[in-house]
C-alpha cells in the first residue's frame, strides 16, 4: 500500500490539480474537483493506472484542508457523510495531526469507514501528503480492507504461530 501510495503523491498531474484546488477561491462548501472536470477527470485517470486492472486497494481518497475530495475505488462514498466529515472538528483535527508527521506515511489501527454510511466493514488506511519542496497541498489516504491483511498474516499451516504487527507508537495494527 505504501508503493501505491508514493506513486500516489509524487504523480505530477495529482500533484498538479491539488496545487490548482490549493490555490483555488472554492470554499469548504464547494468541492473544487465536481466544478473542474478536466482536473477530475485527470486524477482519476491517474488514480486507475496506478490501482492497476487487480484493484489492489479498496479505495484511495485524495482531500484538503478547503474541503475538496476526490476518490477512487471499488467502494461506494456517500456525499452526505464526506460534507459531514470534510467540516466536523474531528477531521480538522485528523488533517493537523497528518500534517504534523512531515511527509512520513501513517498507518492507521482499525477504523471504519468514514467516508461511507456502509461503515460496517473494518478497515486499515495508509496516509501520506500530497506535497511538492515547498508546500502541502493536500492527503492521501489508501483504504484496504482489514480481513485482507488479515489473511496475508494467518498461516494455517502453522497454528501456533502469532504475528502482531504494531505501528511507530507501538500501537497494535494487527494481532487481535
Amino acid at each position: 500500500l505504501d508503493h501505491l501510495a508514493l506513486q500516489t503523491v509524487t504523480n505530477k498531474v495529482i500533484q498538479s490539480a491539488f496545487m490548482n484546488a490549493y490555490h483555488s477561491d472554492n470554499t469548504v462548501n464547494n468541492n473544487y474537483f465536481d466544478q473542474h472536470l478536466e482536473d477530475n477527470h485527470n486524477v482519476m485517470d491517474m488514480l486507475a493506472s496506478i490501482n492497476g486492472p487487480n484493484l489492489t486497494a479498496m479505495r484511495f481518497s485524495l482531500f484538503n484542508a478547503k474541503g475538496d475530495y476526490i476518490n477512487y475505488g471499488t467502494k461506494l462514498v456517500d456525499a452526505k457523510m464526506i460534507a459531514a466529515r470534510m467540516t466536523s472538528s474531528e477531521f480538522a483535527n485528523d488533517y493537523k495531526a497528518l500534517l504534523s508527521n512531515q511527509g512520513n506515511r501513517i498507518i492507521s489501527p482499525i477504523h471504519h469507514d468514514y467516508w461511507s454510511e456502509q461503515n460496517n466493514t473494518e478497515i486499515i488506511s495508509i496516509y501520506r501528503e500530497i506535497r511538492d519542496v515547498y508546500d502541502t497541498y493536500g492527503m492521501l489516504e489508501i483504504q484496504q480492507p482489514y480481513s485482507k491483511l488479515e489473511s496475508i498474516l494467518q498461516f494455517s499451516t502453522l497454528p501456533q504461530l502469532k504475528v502482531y504487527v504494531y505501528d511507530k507508537n507501538r500501537d497494535i495494527i494487527y494481532g487481535k
